[in-house]
């Protein structure tokens, strides 16, 4: 009988014999269900064996369908199989629906449409294969084991009426369910379940511990109550300024009595039907609000929870009433602390969601596997420590809690993974997992943005950008320290961290859409394509996670094609068979080899840092790329910093700090990223470098070669370009400078004040001069205003001094003035008499000049007998000398004098000396 309805209900997709051979002979027996294996221990270990983590004998205790509560019944019915009170174990509609959608999706997924009778099957006799076969012999044997519990209830309750019967055998299959789940975090079943998140008794469930619970089963890693609480429970987005941001526990506080308010005072009839009522909560809950005169814009994005709480509203198990209440005890909910003996929690969570994920729950549920990862623990004790150590420095700086992470770049492998200080403090959220969170990266985003330009443009670490004032609409941005540095190589706006070049960049680069896309290249996961961010996406303005981050840093570190994030080296079976073992998977080329070298040579190299910085950064015995960066918020009109970031590497390693407050509260002003985590840095690498767990290496020169360019325009430097204006350095071959600078260009003029040679420009003031064309590195020339304003007011001085020459923006056009006015005022004029008496010489001389004379000097043969700097229009007198004894014959007496214009007079004569 059975065997006619299945094969009536697959009409067309497959012949009854196939049915019977493939399907019908191969179902396991019922009497299974008697004996169902409930351990076999699965142990999660470091990758040298050390254990960090056991899912041992299950933390189990078996209970009876009366000692559940009847919330969490109610719940988990609503949550997974509305209609199990009526239906015969499957569901006929959710079924067909599937097998549409199996049809119509040849090759992807199968489909679910399970029933928890379906379920339980599945979790119990069969496999977790998404196959044909496989679901309908899940649907068979759901069939069956109705008949067989009802068999089995009639034959130890008699007199039971059908109806009476027929709940029964479904109170059975729940209290088999809810006994055989997995729950997470070691807890099989429900009352092993209540006491691990509640600390009490299933029977002692309310309405939202039954909701929370019924959102599990599912998937517990995705929606696990100690790390991924949002997911859960919901979360309270808040946005400022249309940029969101993290709460404070004030600020937080008082959204939670705004929203409690808004439900409690809700007056409008919640719609009978899951879909609607969740759309009337989502738009009762998007409001905007004004707390201590800020205006903020609220979202609550509601959770598993939520959901589940509005389906049991809308299979009438409560009230609207009872639905609100338990919305708002969901709010800020404080689940049990966890007592679980675990090493690296974060980092175990990370790897049994990736099991659950890419295995499915069940391979965890049936235990007995040994799941070898990649962190190394030895390592994670040495960052534990050195995180540890640092803390009084971050709590002196107004910090709560530091992480990090620590990775092999060409093969992907985790090696250290602290997601907080400490897991299990609550006074800072210890659970929270940093690495996983979402958080403004500050400029630690900017060396992906120059290596991607070194690809897109013909730009050197040389290449010459302009920090300078520009504008951007009605926007101004500045650097973090207020000032601007004026043309400076990139090397030097990178490694100087300075805002405005790496803005520029955004605009060289595509803006937005080109910097998403690349963005989304390197692996980041959380920005998105439909916000506005603007330029300050650039420079740290959308949120990303430190795992992101840290796999974008690994393009750099492995030049360009890293291996991708596994944190799983190998899975055996209890027998000791290999079922799963690591092989390395290249992540996509990005970032090429030529650009990324560029990038790391700039980021190893401490002389392109501010000379402040360089002691700090600086690990003797290991060549390391770092970059810090430092997020923002304004507090009460004052711009505070919020995340502190440092990130560094070799050629082989990753590793990416973070500091600040786990809720986002601001810290002490002068926080910055490098400052707040240099010393938890400094004492990791420095101890690895002890114990020789980590070796020198150098980045190779890949995919560049060496070429010369003007300082000016970042041209190639052409015979024209002066030497002093010449960098040496190296470019990426992909896209090497070729077009030859033409920015500079020779010119004579008069260097009274660098105007045109007038004929009356005295030979010795006609200089070499050179005029320079600026140019901009972005398109059409979006910032030449601004350049043009910058020189402008700026002046030529710096490459005046460099060169050793006046340099001019453009050819002078008009005369000096004092030259013009020669004409009409004359110029120096110089004249003189001897007078030769018995025992000396006397020399009158008489100066003019319309200017003040600087310098005279008197010479008596080629002898030079006086010499005077007048600093005076008029200069006259008498000079005596004695008669040279014994010389005789013809002297000639010279007078020179020159002004401050450098015009030039000489008045001479001829003395006879002899035998008087």
């Amino acid at each position: 009988m059975l065997f006619s309805v299945v094969v009536i209900l697959i009409p067309g997709v497959i012949s009854g014999f196939w049915f019977y051979n493939n399907i019908w002979t191969q179902l396991p027996e019922l009497e299974e269900m008697e004996d169902i294996s409930f351990s076999q221990t699965t142990t999660i270990t470091d990758r040298n064996g050390e254990i960090l983590y056991e899912l041992f004998e299950e933390n189990r205790e078996y209970i009876e369908f009366d000692e559940i509560s009847e919330h969490a019944i109610n719940a988990l019915v609503s949550a997974e199989d509305q209609h199990f009170w009526t239906n015969p174990g499957i569901d006929i509609t959710g079924i067909i629906r599937a097998a549409i959608h199996d049809i119509t999706h040849l090759g992807q997924d199968l489909q679910g449409g399970s029933t928890l009778t379906q379920q339980l099957i599945k979790n119990v006799l069969l496999t977790d294969d998404r196959t044909i076969e496989r679901k309908l012999q899940e649907i068979v044997l759901a069939v069956q084991l109705n008949d067989y519990l009802k068999s089995s209830i009639q034959e130890s309750y008699q007199g039971l009426s059908e109806e009476e019967l027929d709940k029964k055998v479904k109170q059975r299959i729940l209290e088999l369910y809810t006994n055989y789940i997995f729950y997470g975090n070691n807890a099989y079943g429900i009352e092993a379940a209540s006491q691990t998140y509640f600390g009490k008794s299933a029977k002692d469930l309310d309405i939202i511990q039954g909701a929370i619970l019924a959102s599990l089963p599912r998937s517990p890693g995705a929606v696990n109550p100690y790390n991924n609480t949002n997911v859960l429970m919901g979360e309270i987005q808040v946005e400022k300024n249309n940029e969101i941001i993290d709460k404070t526990p004030e600020l937080k506080d008082s959204i939670i009595n705004e929203i409690s308010n808004k439900l409690e005072n809700f007056d409008d009839k919640l719609i009978q039907d899951t879909r609607d009522a969740a759309n009337q909560i989502r738009e009762l809950l998007r409001f905007e609000t004004t707390i201590d005169n800020q205006t903020y814009n609220i979202r609550y994005n509601m959770g598993r929870t939520d959901i589940v709480l509005m389906r049991m509203y809308d299979d009438g198990y409560i009230t609207q009433e009872e639905a609100i209440e338990s919305l708002i005890k969901g709010l800020d909910y404080d689940f049990n602390k966890s007592s679980v003996d675990i090493k690296a929690p974060h980092f175990v969570f990370l790897v049994i969601q990736r099991l659950q994920e890419e295995f499915g729950a069940e391979t965890l549920l049936k235990g007995g596997l040994n799941v070898k990862t990649t962190l190394d623990y030895k390592k994670q004790l040495i960052a534990k420590e050195s995180i540890k150590e640092n803390m009084e420095a971050v709590e002196d700086m107004g910090g709560n809690n530091s992480s990090m992470i620590y990775m092999d770049s060409e093969n992907g492998d985790i090696l250290a993974y602290v997601g907080s200080k400490d897991y299990w403090n609550e006074e800072i959220d210890g659970n929270v997992d940093i690495v996983k969170s979402n958080r403004q990266p500050g400029s630690a985003l900017k060396p992906f943005v120059y290596a991607h330009s070194f690809d897109e443009h013909p730009f050197t670490p040389d290449t010459p950008v302009y920090d300078i004032p520009m504008e951007i609409g009605s926007n101004e941005p500045q650097n973090s320290d207020g000032n601007f540095q004026g043309l400076i190589p990139i090397k030097e706006a990178l490694a100087h961290s300075r805002n405005i070049p790496a803005i520029q960049m955004f605009f060289a680069l595509g803006e937005q859409s080109g910097i998403l896309e690349l963005f989304e290249g390197l692996g980041f996961t959380t920005f998105d394509e439909d916000r506005d961010y603007g330029y300050p996406l650039v420079i740290g303005g959308g949120e990303t996670r430190m795992i992101d981050l840290a796999n974008a840093y690994a393009h750099l570190s492995s030049g360009g094609q890293p291996g991708e994030i596994n944190p799983i080296k190998e899975i055996r079976s209890p027998n000791g068979s290999l079922l799963y073992r690591k092989s390395t998977q290249t992540q996509e080329r990005v970032i090429s080899a030529g650009a990324a070298y560029l990038t790391n040579d700039i980021l190893s190299t401490a002389e392109n840092m501010p000379p402040a910085w360089r002691n700090n950064f600086y690990m003797s015995g290991l060549t390391l790329g770092t970059k810090t960066g430092t997020s923002n918020i304004r507090k009460d009109g004052e711009i505070l910093p919020r995340d502190g970031w440092f990130a560094s590497y070799t050629p082989s390693r990753v590793s990416v700090f973070w500091a600040g407050n786990t809720r986002g509260e601001a810290m002490d002003p002068g926080t910055f990223g490098g400052r707040i985590n240099a010393g938890a840095w400094r004492k990791f690498f420095e101890t690895l470098l002890e114990e020789e767990k980590i070796s020198d290496e150098d980045f190779q020169e890949a995919g560049s070669r060496s070429t010369s360019i003007s300082k000016i325009t970042g041209k190639k430097a052409s015979s024209d370009t002066p030497t002093t204006l010449i960098s040496n350095t190296r470019g990426n071959i992909r896209n090497m400078p070729e077009e030859e600078d033409t920015s500079i260009q020779s010119i004579q003029v008069d260097g009274l004040c660098n105007g045109q040679i007038h004929e009356y420009t005295p030979e010795s003031d006609i200089e070499t001069a050179y005029i320079i064309s600026p140019e901009s590195v972005l398109p059409n020339q979006r910032d030449f205003k601004d350049i043009n304003k910058r020189w402008e007011e700026e002046g030529t001085e710096q490459f005046s001094q460099n060169l050793g020459r006046t340099v001019l923006l453009e050819e002078p056009s008009q005369y000096c003035e004092e030259r013009e006015k020669i004409q009409e005022i004359g110029t120096i004029e110089v004249n003189g008499q001897v007078e030769i008496n018995d025992e000396e010489i006397v020399i009158h001389y008489d100066i003019e000049s319309p200017f003040e004379i600087k310098n005279m000097e008197m010479l008596f043969g080629d002898n030079i007998i006086k010499e005077k700097e007048p600093n005076e229009k008029t200069v006259q007198g008498e000079y005596k000398f004695s008669k040279p004894s014994g010389e005789d014959g013809s002297f000639d007496v010279t007078i020179n004098a020159t002004d401050e214009f450098n015009y030039e007079d000489s008045w001479e004569d001829i003395v006879n000396l002899g035998n008087q």
